[in-house]
């Protein structure tokens, strides 16, 4: 844009017959005194409708100019005017950045047209305009119209030097094109030549090797080259739609009618540390048509994306290849991307997509993810999201795609050495299968899992770590895994059926963790083996500790299996069973064998106070304890068991009359053998006159 010169105080009126349509591009002066043949911003109103156009020359009284080249209160509109109409010399919005682009690489690219072929083209200019030295590339509100074009080509390979590759797909309208696929590991190539049916010329050849692969042709609507940053004009608009989420638009906006990729990062060429923008845009593609809204070729670093909308894409919203380093997305909406259909990997975002290579930050701040198919956020490589960190990031609506395992709203990953990945903050409301899913270290601080789904968490493989996270609305349990090591949930609330957490672990810790329904894993706290489960033995875990009512199925568990009985917990021998053969369930002891407490003496004949048999042979240690509450009377206690030598009996008191007071007898011990009952047998001379309290307690 050649840089404006207004004047100041300059106004007249149009002249007859005034402006007579919206695509008029001249306007007749009353006077020319003041304006110039030079270009500058003008106002023409009537007083009830305003319209902002530019000036680009001057011949006598007659004014050229480019219509509603600007919003004037938000609309940016072509009126007609009668003659009598004002026409001032202002300075706006687009004067001023005029200025500042004469002091720094900055280009203002035209106003969108609807036109494909023209929008295409103006944004590439723009952004030719600044490529050589780095710059903003300013586009004015409005949607811009583009194309783009993609596809796949199976068997393609790549014949070394000079930059030869054997592809029967490619045409003649390739060149130009990018080559996007596993073995690049670098900058994505450009296609040069064409042999149509058997080969093509790139101006860089592969980093890595690619033989008999299927790789991306792309013809990108535009290539973000590094040093560059593309940016909106405005704040996000709502307009009607279906969703509170599905209507939200900028004011500047990318439709992409194609079938490709409509904004490309090719990689550094040169220097890693130069940095790419995007800024206050939407960028969306035509009805699901499009393969991503932005892909990010190889070891591109500092990579900062405001405040800018991904939509309705078919693949991703946005894709990232390997080696990622502080690329940041801020403020961004990943919405309607993926589709239900497709097998492979999309969603909203989608990291590592040909290569499995970790990247070391990636960040996501306050970005929310909608009406996504697939996963909100995923590895294209299929390992999990390496090196990411999501802040406060929203997951609203995560549909499953066909794709195995789809369904979730994020599904992070960690590399060997660097490259973890952490959540700190926000939720995941309604995915379809799991809000999470993890490999390897993975800390999640402060995340709500609200899904209605079987489960919140699907654990992989550990080291992992949940700090101060919520669980809730979940059908069966929070936690599902395959394995892990090292696993700690620390300060977490679970409001789900219970906690469960599945697979080999070699640590399994919990600190802190409140429950409104209980807490339970199905892994020891520590050890590889064992846990807690709820229900009456629905799982098929080995060494684990069952819960229910009633004694336990002696066809149920396995040996060494331990179940807690619920209904009977304060009566010995129904609280604990221990699983000692196959269809045996031996009851444990867990407090005394036999305790009574001041039962009253109600006959004159022998009254067994208390008993009991032991299941196996076992020393047992008896105390007796009376009192006689108004008169004396006669006391008998006597004690009888059975041992190996057979039936045994201990007379301790023989028809003592005793007065009034309490009275401790000597403690002693018996040794039993197996199924014979230990009693203690209390006699009183009156009736109602004796209280009598036994404790019976393994030795």
């Amino acid at each position: 844009m050649a840089q404006e010169a207004p004047v100041n105080g300059v106004s007249t009126t149009l002249a007859s017959p005034g402006i007579t349509s919206t695509s008029q591009t001249t306007a007749p002066l009353t006077s020319a005194t003041g304006f110039t043949n030079a270009q500058y911003h003008c106002l023409i109103t009537d007083g009830t409708h305003y319209e902002l156009v530019e000036a680009t020359g001057l011949s006598g009284t007659t004014l050229t100019i480019v219509r509603a080249v600007e919003p004037w209160n938000g609309a940016a509109t072509a009126y007609t005017f009668a003659a009598g109409a004002t026409i001032t010399v202002i300075i706006s919005v687009a004067s001023v950045l005029g200025v500042i682009a004469s002091q720094m690489p900055w280009t203002l690219c035209p106003a969108p047209t609807g036109v494909a072929a023209t929008d295409t083209a103006n944004i590439t200019a723009a952004i030719t305009a600044v490529a050589s030295t780095g710059g903003v590339v300013q586009l004015r509100s409005g949607t811009y119209a583009v194309t783009s074009a993609g596809r796949t080509d199976a068997g393609v390979t790549y014949n070394t030097g000079p930059a030869t590759w054997s592809d029967t797909h490619c045409v003649s309208g390739d060149v130009g094109s990018y080559v996007l696929g596993l073995g690049i590991n670098g900058r994505a190539p450009q296609i040069l030549t064409v042999t149509a049916g058997v080969s093509f010329t790139t101006d860089i050849p592969p980093q890595g090797t690619v033989s008999a692969a299927s790789m991306l042709i792309v013809l990108p609507a535009f290539v973000l080259p590094e040093g560059v940053t593309v940016q909106g004009m405005g704040a996000a608009t709502l307009t009607g739609g279906a969703g509170w989420g599905s209507s939200q638009i900028e004011t500047t906006k990318i439709l992409d009618s194609g079938t490709g990729i409509t904004c490309l990062i090719r990689g550094a060429a040169v220097n890693q540390s130069a940095k790419f923008g995007l800024k206050d845009m939407a960028i969306w593609g035509s009805s699901n048509s499009t393969m991503m809204g932005l892909f990010v070729s190889n070891n591109s670093w500092f990579l900062k994306c405001d405040n800018v909308d991904f939509c309705y894409h078919g693949i991703c919203g946005a894709a990232l290849d390997d080696n990622m380093n502080s690329d940041d997305f801020r403020d961004c909406l990943f919405l309607g991307n993926g589709k239900v259909g497709a097998t492979g990997y999309t969603g909203g975002v989608l990291t590592s997509y040909f290569q499995n290579i970790s990247s070391a930050a990636v960040c996501f701040y306050n970005c929310f993810f909608d009406q996504n198919y697939g996963w909100g956020i995923a590895a294209g490589s299929g390992v999990g999201a390496y090196g990411v960190t999501l802040y406060d990031c929203q997951f609203n609506v995560t549909h499953a795609s066909a794709a195995t395992g789809s369904g979730a709203s994020a599904w992070l990953a960690s590399g060997s050495g660097w490259g973890d990945s952490q959540i700190v903050g926000g939720w995941s409301e309604s995915a379809a299968l799991y809000d999470l899913v993890t490999n390897n270290t993975v800390t999640v601080i402060g995340f709500h899992l609200y899904s209605p789904t079987a489960y919140a968490w699907q654990i992989n493989n550990g080291p992992c770590n949940a700090i101060g996270c919520w669980f809730a609305n979940h059908t069966t349990a929070s936690i599902t895994g395959t394995g892990g090591w090292n696993i700690s949930w620390v300060g977490c609330n679970v409001g789900d059926p219970y906690f469960y957490s599945g697979g080999p672990s070699t640590q399994l810790q919990y600190q802190g963790v409140g429950s409104s329904a209980g807490m339970f894993c199905d892994k020891a706290i520590t050890g590889s083996g064992g846990g807690v489960a709820p229900g009456n033995f629905t799982g098929t875990t080995a060494n684990a500790i069952w819960q229910g009512s009633g004694a336990p199925s002696t066809s149920g568990g396995a040996v060494a299996d331990v179940w807690w009985r619920t209904d009977t917990p304060t009566t010995p021998l129904q609280q604990l069973y221990i699983k000692t053969a196959s269809a045996v369930w031996t009851p444990a002891v867990l407090g005394p064998l036999a305790s009574v407490i001041e039962s009253e003496l109600t006959t004159t004949n022998a009254t067994a106070v208390a008993t009991y048999t032991p299941s196996v042979a076992m020393n047992v240690n008896v105390n007796i304890y009376f009192r006689v509450v108004t008169a004396t009377t006669n006391v008998t206690v006597t004690a009888t068991w059975t041992d190996v030598t057979g039936a045994q009996t201990l007379s301790l008191l023989t028809t003592v009359a005793e007065p009034v007071g309490s009275y401790s007898l000597v403690g002693f011990m018996v040794n039993s053998v197996a199924s014979s009952a230990i009693a203690v047998n209390v006699t009183a001379g009156t009736a109602n006159q004796v209280y009598a309290s036994v404790l019976m307690t393994e030795a």
